[in-house]
């Protein structure tokens, strides 16, 4: 279970490094906004963007909504800061605070959440309280990272754990929920008249070094925070 504070922590330390170092994120984002240009873009006045980091969805968000009022939230102060500087005189609204606990008290056409759901406590209610603060006809879409995520280091830290001796023995990261496991949390509160759609794609990244791979982990924020 990610611990909150090292999460918010570790994004605003790295919060200027993040654009230069999150590739995969960023592909993430950008097919994430075409499942949010499924929504009724004349309707779509009132937009959340959860989890918005640095703002590279919420730009995406901007170019396709451009009359839109967005409400941008991030755990992190220092991602918080980041996007406030880009996005200065823009019709945007910032929140420092974490998605978790934060009360909801208006209605969203379009909420959004690229990247962040992997970092959350309680995703079942969550997804569900996101879910519940849509206007009619609204739209959520979210994005987040698979279980085969790491893949090689987990099974190198498994290699590793069997020659020791230790098999079974912790993890080195978090779990990541597969692409079934959400679509049946989902199936639990989305009404019946709702369109659920799904999709999934493998990006695939490649580093001269074990060195290289972690230090692209650590200079956006994302080291291990359990």
């Amino acid at each position: 279970m990610p611990d909150k504070h090292l999460v918010r922590m570790h994004f605003s330390a790295n919060a200027g490094n993040y654009d230069l170092y999150a590739h995969v994120q960023k592909k993430m984002a950008s097919r994430l906004a075409e499942f949010a240009a499924l929504a009724d873009r004349a309707n779509t006045a009132a937009i959340l963007d959860v989890g918005s980091g640095t703002g590279y969805l919420t730009e995406l968000l901007v170019s396709l909504f451009p009359t839109a009022r967005i409400k941008a939230v991030d755990i992190a102060p220092g991602m918080i800061e980041a996007a406030k500087r880009k996005f200065a005189g823009r019709n945007i609204r910032f929140r420092c605070a974490d998605v978790e606990e934060m009360s909801i008290t208006e209605d969203y056409d379009l909420i959004a959440s690229n990247a962040s759901l992997q970092w959350w406590n309680e995703t079942p209610r969550t997804l569900e309280r996101l879910y519940s603060a849509l206007a009619d006809r609204g739209t959520m879409c979210f994005s987040t990272f698979g279980p085969l995520t790491f893949s090689e280091l987990h099974q190198s830290y498994n290699k590793a754990m069997r020659n020791l001796g230790l098999e079974g023995r912790g993890r080195p990261g978090q779990s990541f929920y597969s692409l079934e496991e959400l679509q049946r949390i989902c199936e639990l509160f989305v009404r019946p008249h709702d369109e659920m759609k799904c999709g999934e794609a493998f990006e695939y990244m490649y580093f001269g070094s074990v060195k290289e791979f972690f230090t692209s982990v650590r200079k956006i924020g994302a080291s291990n925070s359990d």
